[in-house]
């Protein structure tokens, strides 16, 4: 790097360089769903969504952007309130003031970090488990735990099974659920109205390939 500072943990490993990116919170929320539900969210361009689902897992089953509105989908088996954050680079109001705080700006001028807006607090990551082949449901749980507070929770993508051929198809996949020590992994059941049979017959995975989990410390968020 020409210009700017790096970062170097205890453990050798570059944390921070000039590639990088704060994500600050944009919007946060409550909501209650039963059975699919939707949630909009806009002036975003690369969001972040993290949620606290104490009574039951919840699914994230879709994610569409469009420019800079982006709509999801959740789903739980059972009616399930739920808080909600999404974070997302960090954009300094135009002309706005800040007061006192620190700004860091990469070399092509975009905001890395902005210290008046709560950054993304990555509490723990776990990288759950491929499904054997030939594998039933369900597959291994994961679970990241840390000190009493509050956490919500972030999966890259779920393992997903399918029992084929049946009306309606049945699909299991895995949701996050929260606690005030961390998060886990836990089934989430829904229905497909598809018609017919995708080919194969009998059930097995669709996705067995395990996500991400995030825990996110959102005290005082």
């Amino acid at each position: 790097m020409t210009a700017g500072f790096q970062v170097v943990g205890s453990h050798g490993l570059l944390q921070i360089d000039e590639r990088y990116t704060s994500l600050g919170l944009k919007a946060k929320g409550s909501m209650s769903i039963t059975g699919p539900a939707t949630l909009v969210v806009t002036d975003v361009q690369t969001p972040m969504l993290a949620i606290s689902a104490p009574s039951a897992p919840v699914l994230l089953t879709g994610a569409v952007q469009s420019g800079g509105t982006v709509t999801y989908t959740l789903t739980s088996a059972a009616t399930t309130s739920l808080d909600w954050w999404v974070f997302d680079k960090m954009i300094p109001s135009a002309g706005g003031t800040h007061g006192a705080g620190l700004q860091v700006y990469t070399a092509d001028g975009q905001c890395a970090f902005d210290s008046t807006s709560p950054p993304m607090r990555i509490a723990g990551m776990l990288r759950l488990p491929d499904a054997p082949a030939n594998a039933t449901w369900p597959p291994t749980p994961g679970a990241l735990s840390g000190p009493a507070g509050a956490y919500a929770a972030c999966l890259s993508h779920p393992r997903v099974y399918l029992t084929d051929g049946q009306q309606p198809n049945r699909w299991f996949a895995d949701g996050v659920q929260t606690s005030p020590t961390g998060c886990t992994t836990g089934q989430v059941y829904y229905q497909s109205h598809q018609p017919g049979s995708n080919g194969f017959g009998g059930a097995r995975y669709m996705q067995a390939v395990g996500g991400l989990l995030f825990l996110v410390d959102v005290t005082g968020l």
